[in-house]
């Protein structure tokens, strides 16, 4: 119960950025009404429009790939970090970094 809490929690956080971002609203603002919009859903709504309106929410997703580009990152210092660290996620020693080089090393 605690995990799925947690994961509702921080999906209505996630959308509430998402559309904070591409609506230029602070995602603050948001994280309530979006809350109270998929609570209405879900409680007043029929099985047949939770999945079309979900079908289409699906479309939603292309918001967060539109809030990374809006974002401006440094793409090839992103890239270098996320996969950096992929190959070797877990300490071979406790005086051991991430990717075994010793934690005082750059």
């Amino acid at each position: 119960m605690t995990s799925s809490c947690d994961r509702i929690a921080a999906d209505l956080q996630a959308g509430a950025a998402g559309i904070g971002l591409l609506a230029g609203v602070g995602s603050r603002w948001l994280v309530v009404p979006l809350g109270v919009a998929v609570a209405g859903l879900l409680l007043a709504g029929k099985y047949g429009q939770v999945v079309a309106v979900l079908r289409y929410l699906m479309l939603g997703f292309l918001a967060f790939g539109a809030a990374a580009v809006l974002a401006h990152p440094d793409w090839p210092r992103l890239f270098e970090a996320s996969l950096a660290a992929w190959p070797c996620s877990v300490p071979r020693s406790p005086a051991m970094s991430t990717c075994g080089r010793p934690s005082g090393a750059a």
